[in-house]
């Protein structure tokens, strides 16, 4: 019985050598003398004594489980033909033997996940092996960071790996991790991660898979080390944006209200999450977009009305808060000091002033805040602010900085602004007796205003043109003082600034923080 059993089991695959020392041919004589000579492979069963029927079963192996973890995605995706363009080039080139790896970045809200989820399904055919997915909450309100080590047990047990089979090192889970994903063609997601450190043990080992990542964070160190494609999520247009309120109601009434519309594309700052909250609110409540308009027009206000009230998800202030709390002290203070200056934009030596911070330091603050996506760098030092995260850090100031401390930012930073008009006064006039102005009562200014060079002769930089913009800036910074004047009459600050394009204020009064000084050229 016992031969006749291990020839069935031979035809089914089992190892030869281990049925042919433990089945003696009948017609030999021989005893079996219960011991093992020789390879085994596989598992090996001794017994004392057989009596009966002896049966031996034998499993086929079973196929490599298939995942399918890919969230949803969104079915009213708007635009990113950039992006998509971006991360369907990077595929194409690999080939079916070449994996990539792609870092998309951006500030919070600006839509990462939906691009990352909207490309996924769009190519998850060329994955025939499955598709992993973890929310690496590296920004989340639930606080702490998924741990590598946990990913990798929930990944592991998805490709078919029973838990009780999972190692518990977290390098041999990497290594049964990639050693399961060798020769397969799997899509890798790594959603919203904190940074390289947490999605480095993740990173599939074989060419054949293909990682996205996403993180608020820029991921240098992901690009750098790891030759990662950088996709870097930029705002959209302002007509785009204005599809995602048709998205969420109906082109015929976003037409109905085309003015009220494009005002709430620009109090949204054309973030695609602000301007989803609105769509949703609008649909919700059936409002106009005439009334939300008014809602969102009180800078102060505004971040409270973009909140949906059921999920912190569709609060804005809330998504801002996540990246906020994950900075160091010291650019977590420049942070929300830049919530005082006025205007998108900021010098590197604006910035210093603010923060009583020497050039390099406070080039060293602004690099964490761009890393973060909190600040963009627009020219070399030339930073800016979006509207609504400059509103958020302003409303930091309120928890974390004291009236002092703010009204000595403030003396610094109008401080800067007179030096800074004072420069390009005598850059663009060097003839023109100097001006009168002094430093403020209690500022003490670093030697930080910035070079300036008389513009070449019928260049575009010689008319007043080349520096209304900073001046704008000085004219609303010298207006816009947190709990009154800071020792000199906007009258004489506003004059001094105003000086080199020509222009004059119209209503010299000092207003509070976050009103607008107006000016008019003159005739």
């Amino acid at each position: 019985m016992l031969e006749s059993t291990a020839g069935r089991c031979r035809r089914q695959g089992t190892s030869r050598t281990v049925i042919a020392q433990v089945s003696p041919s009948a017609s030999s004589g021989d005893k079996s003398t219960n011991e093992l000579s020789g390879s085994v492979h596989g598992p090996a069963i001794q017994a004392g004594s057989i009596s009966g029927g002896v049966q031996i079963h034998w499993q086929e192996p079973s196929a490599p489980v298939v995942p399918r973890q890919l969230p949803p995605a969104t079915s009213r995706f708007i635009g990113r033909k950039g992006a998509l363009s971006a991360l369907d080039k990077a595929l194409d080139e690999g080939g079916p033997g070449l994996g990539a790896i792609y870092a998309i970045s951006g500030m919070a809200g600006i839509g990462k996940t939906t691009l990352a989820l909207h490309w996924a399904h769009r190519v998850s055919h060329r994955f025939p092996h499955g598709h992993l997915y973890v929310n690496l909450r590296g920004f989340d309100p639930g606080g702490a960071p998924v741990a590598p080590s946990d990913a990798l047990k929930g990944f592991i047990a998805a490709l078919g790996i029973r838990p009780d089979n999972i190692p518990f090192e977290v390098d041999d889970r990497i290594a049964l991790y990639r050693s399961l994903l060798d020769g397969r063609r799997v899509l890798v997601i790594l959603d919203n991660a904190l940074g390289t450190d947490q999605v480095r043990p993740l990173l599939p080992g074989s060419p054949t898979c293909t990682a996205i990542v996403t993180s608020r964070n820029k991921l240098g160190a992901l690009v750098a080390d790891h030759g990662a494609v950088p996709v870097a999520m930029k705002l959209p247009g302002r007509r785009e944006a204005a599809k995602i309120l048709v998205r969420h109601l109906n082109n015929e009434r976003v037409e109905a209200e085309r003015s009220a519309a494009a005002t709430l594309v620009e109090l949204c700052g054309r973030l695609p999450l602000a301007l989803s909250i609105v769509g949703a609110r609008a649909a919700i409540y059936n409002w106009s977009l005439e009334s939300l308009t008014e809602d969102l027009r009180s800078e102060r206000d505004r971040l409270y009305a973009l909140d949906l009230h059921d999920s912190e998800t569709t609060n804005v202030a809330s998504v801002f808060s996540w990246s906020y709390r994950n900075l160091s002290p010291g650019p977590a203070r420049l942070f929300r000091l830049l919530g005082l200056a006025s205007g998108p934009e900021i010098s590197l030596a604006g910035a210093a002033s603010l923060a009583d911070k020497s050039l390099l330091h406070a080039r060293q603050l602004l690099g964490v805040l761009v890393e973060a996506n909190l600040v963009s760098e627009v020219t070399r030092d030339r930073f800016r602010v979006h509207d609504l995260l400059r509103t958020f850090a302003a409303d930091q100031l309120e928890h974390d900085e004291t009236a002092e401390s703010c009204r000595e930012a403030l003396l610094r930073f109008h401080d800067f602004l007179l030096r800074a008009a004072d420069a390009a006064d005598r850059a663009i006039a060097p003839n023109r007796p100097a001006s009168t102005c002094r430093l403020l009562p209690g500022a003490s200014p670093r030697q930080c205003s910035p070079p300036m060079k008389r513009p070449s002769a019928g260049s575009k930089s010689s008319t007043p043109a080349w520096w209304r913009p900073c001046t704008m800036l000085c004219v609303t910074g010298s207006t816009r003082m947190r709990g009154g004047s800071p020792g000199r009459s906007a009258s004489t600050s506003t004059a001094a600034v105003t000086r080199p394009t020509g222009c004059t204020p119209a209503k010299p009064a000092c207003k509070p923080r976050r009103d607008s000084a107006t000016v008019r050229p003159k005739r």
